[in-house]
């Protein structure tokens, strides 16, 4: 029945007023379900574990770097893409100097073999391991930083023509520790979209988008800080980690990098694996590193939490599973109430809606809203 009425309402462009008329007729309190986090979060362990890892490390950055820029690519069975990846990088038309950390992940298909094109090529260094994931393959890579800046490249995307000349020109002329460009996304057929970033004023680190790719790094960022491993969404220490370390970023609205579409990629197999739990319990792990590096816990980062909060609720809904969308919801209030005792209240009218939902527990609501609001949430 919500199906059809979200069609219609859909149809008839009013879904904003058809969810506030919905919310005050399915209400669900979570406590009915679990009367607590613990509880919450013991049913969400039984469907898919926590993986305890941190985010925090110690990496070695070099004094004088050799290079303006590393380029991080983690290779796991992309036999397909990846030498179309790695001539991309190569064929950058710049002045600065850089160089391509490839780690090979483990692959059990023929990725292996095409590196062996770029063996002897001085601008590569290919870095076997056995299979650590994603964040530990990015991660060993950042054990030893020998540049200025940092850029993660995924290994099924590509760089478009001046990436590296464009990010690295912004980047030194106003020394930023970040700067982040415009994508497009495409597929074997062609391009699929296209993002441009507007340029706004004032900038905050909540125009900036939480892949790790399509963006430069300052090293020194990376110092004590590397990719959650054994998690899903791993990139989520972008919004709730090193976001909160920098003061001087900027944003440029080229368009510099070319993002796959990958049926194989975690954002499409995720919305059928249990593993999507994954996006609460890295969350939950990384405000633990929050309080360790005892960054900033102020209004801001506030607004950047309650939007993580959002984005997890989100793909937890995809599994549709009520049962645990309750769980979610339930143990969500207890991050919340642990973190933010002072009862901040959100400047932005979804975030105010998220902890209307979160403060009664009322994952009903939480699914309406997701249902109809997804768009604009």
């Amino acid at each position: 029945m919500l199906v059809l009425i979200l069609k219609i309402a859909t149809k008839l462009n009013c879904k904003r007023l058809v969810f506030y008329v919905l919310s005050f007729l399915y209400r669900g309190n979570g406590y009915r379900v679990f009367s607590n986090r613990r509880k919450a979060e013991l049913y969400m362990e039984g469907l898919s574990p926590d993986q305890g890892h941190s985010s925090i490390s110690h990496n070695e950055i070099v004094e004088e770097p050799q290079y303006d820029l590393q380029i991080v690519v983690p290779v796991y069975n992309t036999e397909k893409y990846l030498e179309r990846c790695i001539d991309s990088i190569l064929s950058q038309d710049t002045h600065y100097s850089y160089h391509i950390f490839i780690v090979n992940d483990g692959s059990t298909d023929h990725s292996r073999a095409i590196l062996e094109k770029y063996i002897q090529n001085a601008s590569v260094t290919i870095i076997d391991q056995k299979n650590r994931g994603l964040s530990g393959a990015r991660n060993r890579a950042l054990r030893r930083i020998e540049a200025n800046y940092i850029m993660f490249v995924d290994s099924d995307d590509i760089l478009l023509d001046d990436c590296v000349e464009k990010l690295l020109d912004e980047a030194y002329l106003g020394d930023f520790e970040l700067v982040e460009g415009g994508y497009q996304w495409f597929d074997d057929h062609g391009i699929l979209n296209v993002y441009n970033h507007k340029i706004v004023e004032p900038l905050s680190i909540a125009n900036l988008h939480g892949q790790p790719w399509a963006k430069l790094y300052r090293a020194s960022l990376f110092q004590n800080i590397s990719f959650p491993e054994g998690y899903w969404f791993e990139d989520t220490v972008n919004l709730m980690v090193l976001y909160r370390k920098i003061s001087r970023f900027t944003i440029i609205p080229q368009v510099i990098y070319g993002y796959r579409n990958n049926a194989e990629s975690i954002t499409n197999v995720s919305k059928r694996q249990y593993k999507t739990i994954d996006t609460y319990w890295v969350t939950k792990r990384l405000m633990e590193d929050t309080m360790t590096l005892n960054l900033p816990m102020n209004e801001e980062f506030f607004e950047l939490f309650l939007k993580q909060l959002i984005i997890s609720g989100k793909r937890i809904y995809a599994l549709n599973d009520l049962k645990l969308l309750a769980a979610y919801v339930v143990a969500s209030k207890g991050l919340l109430e642990e973190y933010f005792k002072e009862c901040m209240v959100s400047s932005t009218s979804y975030g105010r809606m998220m902890q209307s939902i979160l403060s009664h527990c009322d994952y009903k609501r939480m699914r309406l809203a997701i249902m109809f609001m997804w768009d604009e949430f």
